[in-house]
């Protein structure tokens, strides 16, 4: 069999910060028909499922808007398409606020007004 034969449905996404009110766009790939998604939450040995969102789509994204109801807490998304599933990382609801700083890996200094990177 080809590598594309045996390749199962996944999630492609980079991030997942999901916001109130705000659209989200969902995408995968390899799937061989149409998949449902799903809001899923619980420990990783017996997660349950909180909301469809999607069942029976035939594309590879779909734009989703999470709705007033879902709580505050912590998910994942899971995806099926006919035997083959996926799970996305388990990410925080809302997404806390990103910021625009950044970081740095140094050791801040008393005397010094700005942060310097220790070297080894």
């Amino acid at each position: 069999l080809s590598t594309a034969a045996l390749a199962s449905v996944s999630f492609t996404n980079d991030d997942w910060y999901i916001y109130q009110n705000q659209p989200f766009t969902i995408t995968w790939a390899n799937n061989r028909g149409p998949v449902n998604v799903s809001v899923m939450s619980g420990p990783d040995e017996n997660l349950l499922p909180v909301l469809a969102i999607v069942s029976g789509y035939p594309g590879q994204e779909y734009t989703w808007t999470p709705p007033p109801t879902l709580q505050t807490g912590d998910y994942e998304l899971e995806i099926v398409d006919g035997g083959s599933s996926d799970y996305s990382p388990r990410f925080q609801y809302p997404a806390p606020p990103q910021t625009s700083s950044t970081t740095t890996s140094g050791v801040r200094c008393p005397f010094l007004s700005s942060p310097f990177t220790r070297h080894r």
